[in-house]
């Protein structure tokens, strides 16, 4: 049963009309809510050229109502990049009724699949008092740049308020082009482990001391969400023994800047 309703909602996004022109975004616009949790899974090792790395894995939710639904359209005869069409009203649950531009995919070649750019942003931080780390620019230490993303679901973030976001079988379940579409369904998370490529920071220009992980989801503001002020998220770690050691004492709640003990 399973199986058929995930067949039939795939075969419904496939075919879910692009928009015609540039026509006024309705008033009922439905939209996701992309929150991301702290950082988690710190360790120290080294990478393929014997540096030493400080790893971490992160995982963005949607805590919103409605998927994350974006559409591969391709930019002439190439492969390499797409336009990102985002679902952002709904004739029910799978059926898109509307679509808008909000950026766009990139071949990713290190993971040899397609991700949607300036999806994430990591920066390592200075803390000011109150556990809230600086956000000036004095306060940056380092910083990963904008990171593209590929997007599915990889683990449920609270019970399903539908069928069809019921594991074991979720509808965001590859990467590649061939799909046509990524996302994030309502109640669900991605997740980057700390060994995927590019989830680290070279330890060369850390110092032991305290310093404040934060994350931002859609750093670029492409995607349209329900709520834009809950992008960011905090944990805590501190440096000891010449960068030999790392503890976490403090994180935040998923989406805010507040750091607290865990």
């Amino acid at each position: 049963m399973r199986w058929t309703i995930a067949l039939l909602a795939f075969a419904a996004v496939l075919t879910s009309p692009l928009p015609a022109g540039s026509s006024p975004r309705p008033a009922n616009t439905q939209l996701p809510n992309l929150v991301p949790l702290p950082a988690f899974d710190l360790s120290l090792g080294t990478d393929q050229d014997g540096a030493r790395i400080l790893s971490f894995a992160v995982a963005t939710a949607n805590r919103g109502d409605f998927a994350l639904d974006l559409r591969f359209e391709s930019e002439g005869a190439s492969t390499q990049s797409a336009a990102a069409h985002q679902c952002i009203a709904w004739v029910t649950d799978r059926v898109c009724a509307e679509r808008e531009v909000v950026g766009s995919f990139e071949w990713h070649p290190e993971h040899a699949h397609h991700h949607f750019r300036d999806f994430a942003l990591y920066e390592i931080r200075s803390f000011r008092r109150g556990g809230i780390p600086d956000m000036r620019p004095r306060g940056l230490i380092a910083t990963s740049g904008k990171m593209s993303f590929c997007l599915i679901d990889v683990e449920q973030d609270r019970e399903p308020d539908s069928l069809l976001y019921v594991q074991p079988h979720p509808l965001y379940y590859t990467c590649l082009v061939g799909a046509g579409f990524q996302g994030i369904s309502p109640g669900w998370r991605d997740v980057y482990s700390n060994g995927t490529q590019g989830q680290w920071f070279p330890l060369d220009n850390l110092a032991d001391g305290d310093h404040a992980l934060v994350v931002t989801s859609d750093p670029a503001g492409r995607l349209l969400e329900t709520n834009e002020r809950d992008n960011r998220s905090v944990l805590g770690f501190r440096l000891e023994d010449g960068t030999r050691k790392v503890d976490v004492f403090c994180v935040s709640e998923p989406g805010t800047l507040r750091c607290e003990d865990p």
